[in-house]
């Protein structure tokens, strides 16, 4: 497999990658292949280029790469551990995504490779947006340690 001559994909004078590539951008190979080589890191479904730092936008923005239909961003919010990850920079990324619904009584279920969507739904005042994905308003993880006597 050859190199990927990005600058042919994005031509111009200050042309950037973006910061969050997916398929749509290019073959999954290439991605792979630029991952391999480390021009890239991979953030859920999507690849971020080397030299931009992770932020909670970018993990929100890559966590909705998930969603099957873009509708879905209305009706699902991150909660638990996710949204921590998401809000919180220091967390580790939780094994398994949770999500809720965002209004009462909704009979759509949900399919998410790699998340579970759990019953019931978060109150608008309890959510917030990150990067257009709704987010649980979480406490602070960060924890004071216990002075000594």
């Amino acid at each position: 497999m050859t190199p990927v001559d990005l600058a042919r994909l994005f031509p111009g004078p200050g042309a950037h990658l973006p910061d969050l590539l997916t398929t749509a951008d290019m073959p999954l190979a290439q991605l792979m292949g630029a991952r391999l080589r480390g021009e890239v890191y991979a953030l859920e479904l999507g690849f971020v280029p080397i030299d931009i730092p992770e932020t909670s936008a970018l993990r929100a923005r890559a966590l909705a790469l998930l969603f099957p239909e873009p509708a879905d961003l209305q009706r699902l919010c991150a909660v638990g551990e996710t949204a921590r990850w998401i809000r919180d920079l220091d967390v580790p990324r939780p094994a398994r995504h949770t999500f809720r619904g965002t209004q009462r009584h909704r009979t759509h279920r949900w399919s998410i490779p790699g998340a579970t969507v759990l019953p019931g739904s978060i109150a608008e005042d309890r959510r917030t947006r990150v990067a257009g994905l709704w987010t649980e308003i979480t406490e602070s993880t960060t924890h004071t340690p216990a002075h000594s006597r």
